[in-house]
């Protein structure tokens, strides 16, 4: 979709935020410290900004849903639909409560949340608006002082934290394009890279050689950038 995401040092009670500009497309900001989760709701969240109100920037604070106005909950709606389709969840639900004699305990709450990527508070609450477990199912959790992560640990559930690039590859690329291109120094190549000279130059590296077969079906390296100049 052309959206540019970043992820980026923000205050801990903001998730993200979302600007349009026409010469850049969509931009996503994503709090880096917050944990992966709950990053990819966030993307999903102002996705949907893009695709619904891309003419309004905006900034989404972590917030309880009933404080929320009217467009922050439709990008919530549409983040829960996006990443918790309905026919699937219902169908992995449904198997998973047979296996347990027809309970839903919070372990099949873990074990959904794991699967899909997201918060056990986020499967809960979707779950809770599919009617597939009493209303009230997370406020009860939370009040019990439930601790998802220590439950999937004991679960051998541990969370899948994927590399994560904090800049977008294509503005990597063009960074890395106006260096080869003599536009800028290799002290402004490292500021645009969040990085030193010596990350600089590795990712320079990185971004401008490719692995591909010679003619005699050997591997070899292609500089990308010499190919083009």
């Amino acid at each position: 979709m052309g959206l540019r995401v970043f992820l980026l040092p923000l205050p801990h009670h903001v998730a993200g935020l979302f600007v349009y500009v026409e010469a850049l497309s969509g931009c996503v900001g994503v709090n880096i410290n917050h944990p992966s989760e709950r990053r990819r709701w966030t993307m999903a969240h102002e996705y949907a900004h893009y695709l619904a109100t891309r003419d309004r920037a905006e900034v989404t604070p972590v917030t309880q849903r009933r404080q929320q106005p009217e467009s922050e909950r439709f990008a919530d709606a549409f983040a829960a639909n996006f990443l918790m389709p309905r026919s699937g969840l219902s169908r992995r639900f449904h198997e998973l409560k047979r296996s347990k004699d027809g309970k839903v305990t919070p372990a099949t709450l873990v074990q959904l949340a794991h699967a899909y990527g997201v918060s056990v508070q986020a499967i809960t609450l979707r779950l809770e608006d599919l009617r597939l477990v009493p209303p009230g199912t997370w406020d009860k959790l939370r009040d019990n002082d439930f601790q998802p992560r220590a439950a999937a640990r004991m679960l051998g559930l541990e969370p899948s934290e994927q590399r994560a690039d904090a800049l977008p590859l294509h503005y990597q690329l063009l960074a890395v394009q106006l260096y080869a291109d003599a536009e800028i120094t290799e002290t402004q190549l490292a500021r645009y890279l969040n990085t030193d000279i010596v990350g600089a130059r590795r990712a320079y590296q990185e971004l401008t050689e490719t692995g591909d077969v010679s003619e005699d079906g050997s591997p070899q390296v292609v500089d990308l950038a010499e190919a083009s100049g």
